[in-house]
């Protein structure tokens, strides 16, 4: 019987431990990626992503995600655009979460840049952590945050500002564009590109052109050097929660006509979800095939990176969840009017792809200041991911719960009751007995 119990116990405790447990497949972790939107969050929030972004510039592996980038920048003019930038994004949470301690469930937070629509002179991203417009004369980004000390570059440079030292880094630039074709599309827009697109190129062409606007917005064409404007875009910390942000436009479009139920090898069945294709009069792309592996160069010398261990494909990056990654609802989905489009409405609730806090759950059942402790990450099994799967999680939990319950009281029952107690007893002095014939042992049996 105490073996029986050993294992219930040891059932129970791994048991225990699977709400913990991320669904990324290609690689081991704790929990998952919960992607929340930028402006939703505070600043102290905002600031664990700074942290993470300079302490991974500091230890070299940032600028080999941006030399990388610089070296393929064709792949933007093809259909794989999305899934090429998705990875990008993964790899830099990957390495702010291998700083450990309070990064070890960070997740990127996503820039809805929906906002900006209306304010294209007064961003909101541009007066937050995320650091201001340029000053002059060398458009370096201004305040404590992005200063060369913290943010050196070593290869956007004004002609100039090194002062003659060659070994010296430059700094982050910015400049606002405020020419007036500089239009950021507001969420009616996107709202609208969404639900009128349901095959995969007008989509994914409309949403890469209104994310181009957002990179033009940040560097006028007269600076040469402002990141956004170059292959060397990433060098912005803007560009890795811009590219978040297109990614959970992706995902919202994928849920709204049930693509995100179609599984990664069943993708060349439909065209709908993804055509592999350059843009129209190019014939050169970079990927676009949905096996074909990306080239990453450098990045794929990295044991720190999971490109040195395996080839990365546009099918590979199709499935959010196979990564770990899911995206809380924010409030796009309302402004947008999505959730009250026939073809979007409640799409978001059965949805792996997204986490959907029930407007009727308790605080208890949504514990948002345990996902803000990790920057906006909970378990992938967490009861606020998934009704469904949260309803048959408690069910089958519970049960196991009273089983182990009773066997317990039937031990101790067992255990303690008299009835049992001298049973026991007797039957030891039985035993006893049987093995020494003709001893009389008298009451010292029962012990």
């Amino acid at each position: 019987m105490s073996r029986f119990v050993e294992l219930l116990l040891l059932c129970s405790a791994v048991h225990m431990m699977l709400p913990v447990m991320s669904s990324n497949v290609y690689l081991e972790e704790a929990c998952d990626r919960v992607r929340r939107p930028l402006h939703l969050l505070s600043t102290k929030e905002l600031m664990l992503t700074v942290n993470g972004m300079q302490a991974i510039k500091a230890n070299g592996k940032y600028q080999v995600i941006v030399d990388t980038h610089m070296l393929h920048t064709t792949v933007h003019r093809g259909s794989s655009f999305f899934f090429y930038h998705t990875y990008f994004v993964w790899e830099v949470e990957t390495q702010i979460r291998a700083l450990g301690g309070e990064y070890e469930c960070y997740a990127m937070p996503y820039y809805d840049f929906s906002i900006e629509a209306g304010n294209e002179l007064d961003p909101f991203i541009l007066n937050s952590v995320f650091g201001g417009d340029g000053l002059p004369p060398y458009n370096c980004v201004g305040g404590p945050l992005w200063t060369v000390d913290r943010w050196p570059l070593p290869d956007l440079c004004e002609q100039g500002e090194k002062n003659h030292d060659p070994d010296a880094s430059c700094c982050l630039k910015r400049h606002l564009n405020e020419d007036a074709s500089i239009v950021i599309a507001s969420a009616e827009k996107l709202g609208t590109l969404i639900a009128e697109n349901a095959e995969f190129r007008p989509f994914e062409q409309n949403m890469a052109y209104e994310h181009q606007m957002v990179h033009w917005l940040f560097a006028k064409e007269d600076c040469g050097p402002c990141a956004m404007a170059t292959g060397r875009a990433p060098q912005d910390p803007v560009f890795m929660v811009l590219h978040a942000g297109v990614a959970y436009y992706r995902a919202l479009w994928a849920a709204c006509y049930g693509y995100d139920e179609i599984a990664a090898d069943d993708l060349d069945e439909h065209p709908e979800a993804y055509t592999a294709a350059c843009e129209p009069g190019l014939d050169e792309c970079d990927v676009i095939e949905l096996d074909e592996p990306y080239v990453f160069d450098m990045l794929a010398t990295m044991d720190w990176s999971i490109t040195s261990q395996r080839e990365i494909t546009p099918r590979m990056m199709w499935e959010f969840a196979d990564w770990g990654v899911t995206h809380e609802e924010g409030d796009f989905y309302q402004r947008s009017g999505l959730e009250l489009q026939d073809v979007c409405k409640d799409t978001l609730f059965d949805s792996d792809w997204f986490y959907v806090a029930d407007d009727t759950a308790t605080d208890a059942d949504v514990d948002v200041a345990a996902m803000q402790k990790h920057g906006g990450a909970v378990s992938a099994n967490s009861p606020t991911l998934n009704s469904s799967a949260n309803d048959t999680f408690i069910i089958v939990l519970s049960a196991f719960v009273v089983v182990l319950l009773a066997v317990a009281a039937a031990m101790l029952y067992r255990k303690f009751h008299p009835k049992y107690v001298f049973g026991a007893a007797q039957h030891k002095y039985t035993l006893i007995q049987d093995a020494n014939p003709g001893t009389d042992y008298g009451s010292t049996a029962v012990e």
